[in-house]
């Protein structure tokens, strides 16, 4: 049976997208119903991919307009109907093979792990590598909601997730609003996130977002720096970091 529906989400990034496809149909051996991309965009030129690699199963969904990112993962797992999904983003790179076969295995042994985590070693803080090691079926670490007061419980980044724990959540991620929400909505429910610890999946994207304003001149960067600075948004983002933390505090010493 095949149990793994492969997602990706993407927005006017073709070429990131094309080297993330590549790496990994050139390191993965896990056979995959199939693989969804959801471009969040009116850019036909996705459409490229299904010539450039036409017996991999993909599909794409086009969303015609810039709907968001959570809204875009909606749509796509609504199409999913396997237990599995492999969570991707159109900017990683992945450089070693069995990593699909492992996560499974580590979440049919585990029914208190939310997900599974494949990020890099590298780019994995010293609180999350210093965490003990569990070695079956391979070296990975459990991840516990107090590890740290926003992160680690929830990710984007290439991850292996059940469809049923997504099924329940009421409206699906567009009810959040953004990953930090969701990521603290699973660190209040105590929720466990695993990481592969010898996984070599690589981020490519730095500062290449399209969900991000692009500026004319350093100076009209500047400028704008100084605003947001001065800002409510950014008393009310100082309020939230204080928040989270006196959150974090009390998860961690039960309060």
């Amino acid at each position: 049976m095949l149990d793994v529906t492969v997602v990706i989400t993407s927005c006017r990034r073709f070429g990131l997208l094309n080297r993330t496809l590549e790496s990994f149909f050139s390191t993965n051996d896990y056979l995959v119903s199939e693989i969804i991309i959801v471009e969040d965009s009116d850019d036909k030129n996705v459409l490229e991919i299904l010539e450039m690699f036409p017996n991999q199963g993909i599909r794409v969904l086009l969303n015609g307009s810039n709907f968001g990112q959570l809204r875009s993962i909606d749509i796509a797992y609504s199409q999913v109907k396997i237990p599995y999904i492999l969570h991707m983003e159109d900017d990683w790179l992945f450089c070693g093979s069995g990593l699909i076969h492992s996560a499974v295995n580590i979440l049919k042994m585990n029914p208190e792990i939310l997900l599974v985590q494949m990020r890099t070693e590298s780019d994995m803080p010293s609180c999350i590598r210093c965490l003990p090691d569990t070695v079956s079926p391979v070296p990975y670490k459990k991840i516990p909601a107090t590890a740290h007061h926003v992160w680690y419980s929830f990710t984007f980044n290439p991850s292996l997730k059940r469809i049923s724990d997504y099924l329940q959540l009421s409206g699906g991620y567009s009810a959040f609003f953004d990953e930090v929400s969701i990521s603290l909505y699973y660190k209040d429910m105590g929720k466990v996130m695993a990481w592969i610890k010898n996984a070599d999946v690589r981020h490519i994207g730095y500062g290449c977002s399209n969900y991000q304003y692009k500026y004319n001149s350093m100076y009209e960067a500047f400028r704008e720096s100084l605003k947001r600075f001065f800002s409510m948004k950014t008393l009310y983002k100082w309020q939230e970091s204080l928040r989270r933390r006196i959150n974090h505090f009390r998860r961690v010493y039960k309060i």
